[in-house]
């Protein structure tokens, strides 16, 4: 019986895999352990990581901004909606009726504009978490390298203490140029 690969594309882990439908219909997409893979064996790569990794977070935050000002005005519109009907129902009822009374009456009145709305700000919210966990994996990354490429420099400054000769000899090339 032969033994079949498992591969990443097999699943579809909900916490690193991350899709984003923003309010245009537009859709993002990250990975986030393909962001955050870097080949500890070179420093090329280590700088190259860290030099992204703060453009990509930049670019995230541009996107985290634009959400938090749909969100807000989102949220501004429901309220106003909110008022609106429940004006509109409160001149149908008579002057005893309770508030909830009211909001009851008309949320009822107009459940698919009510539901609508709602499901944009649960979407929107929901949207700005997955933003905030690209953003935070990043962020994540960034000591990640940073800590890797302090490592390396100590590593390097020991193997330097460890042979004088080689050190003279940088000193004397670097005298004589």
């Amino acid at each position: 019986m032969p033994v079949k690969k498992v591969k990443l594309k097999d699943f579809d882990v909900d916490f690193d895999l991350i899709k984003i439908v923003m309010p245009d219909g537009e859709g993002l997409k990250v990975r986030i352990s393909e962001q955050l893979l870097v080949n500890q064996a070179l420093p090329a790569d280590l700088m190259s990581k860290m030099a992204q990794c703060a453009s990509k977070y930049a670019r995230w935050g541009v996107v985290r901004g634009d959400l938090l000002t749909y969100s807000e005005l989102l949220n501004d519109e429901y309220s106003m909606f909110i008022r609106r009907i429940k004006s509109i129902a409160r001149s149908g009822m008579d002057a005893k009726a309770t508030e909830g009374k009211i909001e009851e009456k008309a949320i009822l009145n107009n459940v698919d504009e009510y539901t609508a709305k709602r499901k944009k700000i649960r979407q929107t919210n929901s949207a700005l978490e997955k933003v905030k966990r690209v953003m935070k994996a990043f962020e994540i990354q960034s000591e990640l390298m940073r800590s890797i490429k302090a490592k390396i420099n100590k590593e390097e400054k020991m193997f330097e203490e460890e042979n004088p000769i080689i050190t003279e000899k940088k000193k004397s090339t670097s005298l004589s140029a």
